[in-house]
């Protein structure tokens, strides 16, 4: 049998790591933990192994963290990213797409065409992550990359 401050204290320093990987913020990890470690005091089951329980606890965590990431951060459009560039979005992103197939891209050739629909159609990359099996952590790595070669496009095109 397991009590729950044993509970804690043996699973809190993993929980932090794999929270905060997911969400990248110290704080937002922090917020999730209080309320994953909530939820679990609230349904724990002192019959349950400790390995159980950090199974348990690790489903908890995630899933808390999926939903504290769909509610609080909100998909950015790419045209907040064009229009600090100086030209409108519409403009900038086919002149993008256009180059991006002829000079090629760090982005894996499976992730760009998902990461393009997220950025232009508005679909979250939690459900392209559901509908893909690629891991959501994965998703927004790439897109972060396919953000910050967009942006040195649009400089040499504005050098040029």
């Amino acid at each position: 049998m397991v009590t729950l401050t044993k509970l804690y204290k043996d699973n809190y320093k993993l929980l932090f790591r794999v929270v905060n990987a997911m969400t990248l913020n110290v704080e937002d990890t922090l917020d999730i933990l209080q309320e994953t470690f909530l939820k679990a005091f609230v349904h724990y089951n002192a019959d349950n192994t400790e390995t159980e329980n950090l199974k348990w606890l690790i489903v908890i965590a995630k899933n808390t963290t999926y939903t504290f990431l769909k509610k609080n951060r909100p998909h950015e459009p790419i045209d907040k990213h064009l229009h600090t560039m100086g030209k409108t979005g519409i403009e900038l992103f086919g002149i993008f797409i256009a180059n991006i197939k002829e000079t090629g891209t760090s982005v894996p050739a499976e992730l760009y065409d998902h990461l393009i629909m997220h950025m232009t159609e508005d679909v979250s990359l939690l459900s392209i992550s559901k509908k893909t099996d690629i891991s959501y952590e994965r998703l927004r790595y790439w897109k972060k990359i396919l953000i910050r070669e967009l942006k040195k496009h649009i400089q040499n095109e504005k050098k040029a």
